[in-house]
């Protein structure tokens, strides 16, 4: 598939197809709340940009472990920044794009399950976060 039919590829994301050899490899929309979803991979990284409810992000994963990550999440860990749900759609494509030899290293077979652990631990915070005092923060 070469067209993304979702018309989630934001001119934002275009570095992706134009610099760094990305091509569209799956595109779906749904007439349910006007969800879909645009899958780009260059043999190395899967980038999906989905909609959801209204509310579009980024997601990454190695071309043959479809571990998802959230780049907000990875963005956070990077740079140490505004809290992952403070993260725009076009804050997501500029980390991608300035900070991509660094996605592809945590994602290599030899460092993915500290990555793994590191969004977790994250995810783990911003529960605390969002529900203090609750069983989940056990």
């Amino acid at each position: 598939m070469s067209d993304d039919e979702s018309g989630l590829l934001l001119p934002t994301f275009q570095f992706l197809i134009e610099s760094l050899g990305f091509r569209v490899a799956a595109s779906e929309t749904s007439n349910s709340f006007d969800n879909g979803f645009v899958e780009l991979t260059n043999g190395v990284v899967n980038i999906r940009v989905i909609r959801e409810r209204g509310i579009t992000n980024a997601e990454v994963s190695q071309t043959n472990d479809h571990r998802w990550f959230p780049v907000s999440h990875l963005r956070q860990i990077v740079l140490r920044g505004d809290p992952v749900e403070n993260v725009t759609l076009e804050q997501q494509a500029h980390f991608i794009s300035g900070h991509y030899p660094t996605i592809v290293n945590m994602l290599a077979p030899e460092r993915i399950e500290d990555t793994v652990a590191r969004v977790r631990d994250l995810g783990r915070e911003r529960l605390k976060t969002l529900y203090p005092g609750s069983i989940l923060e056990e």
